[in-house]
Formats: C-alpha cells, sequence, structure tokens
C-alpha cells in the first residue's frame, strides 16, 4: 500500500499547484477503480492536512461526485450504496441524477451519452461550488483499450496519444455563477494512470475497501467491452511494454503539437466583445503551418472538446489558408476563458 501511496504523491505536483484546503472533486462509480481513488487522494489530503485521520470525516476538501445514470432499475440503491462507502472515509459526497427528459439514449450511443451527461453533471456540479479540479479515475488499462479502440477507428497521432494526466473542461455555455467561480474552466486530472486495473484491486483489498461491480462493464454489446476482454487474453508482459511505448511516442507528439499551438494563439489570437476569438491571418501565415498543426489550432480556437476531422477539417484548412484578407478574421467561439493546457 505504501509504494502505491508514494507512487501517487509523486504526481500531484504536476496539478496541485494551490492549497490542499482547496476544494477538489472526485467522479465516483463504486468500482475498484474510482474506491482506489478515493483511498490514494483521502490519503494523500490527510498527509497534507497535517495527517488527520482519513476516516475521521474531517476531509471537508474532498468531493465526492456519485451520478446515478437512471439507466437500470437498481441504479438509485447503488448510488447510495456508493455514497454511504464514500461517507465512511470521511469524504464529502453527492449524488446527481442524470435527467434524460427528452428520452432514454438509445443502446449503440449507451454508453457515449452517459459519458457525456456525467461529464456535464461534473461540470456544472464544479463550477457551482467553484471547484476548480476534478479528478478521475481513469487507468493504464484504460488507456490501452482506448488506444485499441481508436487504432480500429483510422485515428491520427493526436487521438492515439489517449487520454493526458492533466486536460482542461470548459463550459458548453456561459452561466454567470459568481465572480469566484471558476473562471478558467476545470481541470480534468487523471493521477491513476501509472496505475494498472491489477494495482487497484490491490489497493481496495489491502484496505478492506468494499466496491460495486457494474454488470454493464461485462456486456460484449459494447466495443470497448469487447476490446477489454481481448487485452486480458493477450502475454500482458510483452505486449503492454510494445503498447506502452508507441503511446508514449504519440504522446511526445501532440505535446509538441499542443505547445506549437499554444504560442501560435498567443501571438495571433485576441478575445474580443461576446466571446469572439479575432485571428491575425499574416502572423499565423497558414500556408507555413503543417496541417496537424493548423488543424488543432483551429480546434483550440473553437473551444471544441473533440478534435475538427474529415471534410470539416479540410474546409476549415481550405478557408483560413485561402482567406482573401490577410489581417485579421473573427471566429464564434466561447473564449472567455484561458487556453486550454494539457499535460502528457
Amino acid at each position: 500500500m505504501r509504494q502505491f501511496g508514494h507512487a501517487f504523491s509523486r504526481y500531484n505536483g504536476f496539478w496541485c499547484k494551490n492549497s490542499s484546503e482547496e476544494v477538489k472533486a472526485m467522479g465516483v462509480s463504486g468500482g475498484p477503480d474510482s474506491m482506489a481513488l478515493c483511498i490514494l487522494t483521502s490519503e494523500w489530503k490527510s498527509n497534507a492536512l497535517d495527517g488527520k485521520d482519513i476516516r475521521s470525516g474531517n476531509l471537508k476538501s474532498l468531493l465526492g461526485i456519485v451520478v446515478d445514470h437512471g439507466l437500470r432499475a437498481e441504479s438509485e440503491a447503488e448510488a447510495k450504496y456508493v455514497k454511504g462507502l464514500v461517507s465512511n472515509m470521511g469524504i464529502q459526497c453527492e449524488i446527481a441524477c442524470c435527467d434524460w427528459s427528452d428520452g432514454r439514449p438509445e443502446q449503440g450511443h449507451l454508453q457515449k451519452a452517459a459519458r457525456d451527461m456525467r461529464y456535464k453533471i461534473f461540470q456544472d456540479l464544479c463550477t457551482e461550488n467553484q471547484i476548480d479540479v476534478l479528478l478521475v479515475a481513469h487507468h493504464a488499462d484504460d488507456q490501452a483499450e482506448l488506444f485499441i479502440l481508436r487504432l480500429s477507428r483510422n485515428s491520427g497521432v493526436l487521438g492515439l496519444a489517449g487520454m493526458a494526466f492533466v486536460s482542461q473542461l470548459f463550459l458548453e455555455s456561459l452561466h454567470n455563477y459568481g465572480e469566484n467561480s471558476a473562471g478558467d474552466g476545470v481541470l480534468l486530472v487523471r493521477p491513476l494512470l501509472q496505475f494498472s486495473k491489477d494495482d487497484l484491486y490491490k489497493i481496495c483489498q489491502e484496505a478492506r475497501q468494499p466496491w460495486v461491480e457494474d454488470p454493464t462493464n461485462r456486456s460484449q454489446l459494447f466495443v470497448r467491452n469487447r476490446i477489454r476482454i481481448s487485452l486480458r487474453h493477450l502475454s500482458r508482459s510483452v505486449f503492454r511494454a510494445e503498447l506502452d511505448a508507441v503511446i508514449s511516442a504519440c504522446r511526445k507528439t501532440r505535446s509538441f503539437v499542443d505547445h506549437y499551438c499554444n504560442i501560435l494563439i498567443k501571438q495571433t489570437v485576441t478575445i474580443v466583445n461576446y466571446g469572439y476569438a479575432k485571428i491575425d491571418l499574416e502572423k499565423l501565415n497558414a500556408s507555413n503551418v503543417e496541417d496537424l498543426c493548423l488543424s488543432k489550432f483551429i480546434t483550440i480556437v473553437l473551444q471544441r472538446h473533440r478534435p475538427v476531422r474529415g471534410s470539416v477539417s479540410a474546409a476549415l484548412l481550405k478557408y483560413i489558408r485561402g482567406f482573401p484578407c490577410k489581417v485579421h478574421s473573427v471566429w464564434p467561439c466561447w473564449y472567455s476563458y484561458s487556453i486550454p493546457m494539457r499535460t502528457i
């Protein structure tokens, strides 16, 4: 257990720039992943707060968020049970229910719809509670599954880089939550990316921490579940080392592209009234920027959560390179915030 705690603590300096007493939120499903996240985070926070007992109920600087998707008959009871587990660890916890007012998502789109709704709830609660850091429990096995999934869909090098350790979430619309709200967006932190699924089971077992298993994770109706099951049957040592090396190379490429695009934005983009971004095309000199970097530049300026792809990407690249006015171009976007950041 101690080695896991030390490994977890080493990474906190990347994202914990503020006081350890400031509230951090955690997405909690009740599975071994998120329960291990609760164990490691509460232990780290306890050490940072003068060594208070992690189960003393004094960790008011952590907020667990349990999302009841309402897609299974037992989900409400399960959410209450998970809230009890988290509360017993001395962590504040809230249950948020999904509102499927437009109807339950179709089977083929169920996982994506549930994920989008879950992150919308996370963002809204963080913003309302003036929380600027959200921790989620993605781990190394998730990263491997995502790589295979995106490879099967012909993703480019930036997509194959997978999930970043730290990225940034922005509101899809502007709301006034007060002058002290998280105006720069919410940092989405994945502190478990260096841990395997087996590691997380061990953490829960050593801490004697109960967890729940979501039966939908075993359903082969979903592509990602089929990939997960297939990966378990492969030689973990050799295959995982090679896969990690490929992902690492992709992440280095993405890091370079992100750095280059952030320089371009600082040099060429000015934010004007109502969240419009004014681009100095002369300074940008788009004809001399590689397609990969220019496409990412446009994605950042437009504040999109997903990259611009395919024919849309080609059309935008052609447009910005052939724009008749070489002085300025004004693009509509929700740009009342700072430039998104990412840590590989």
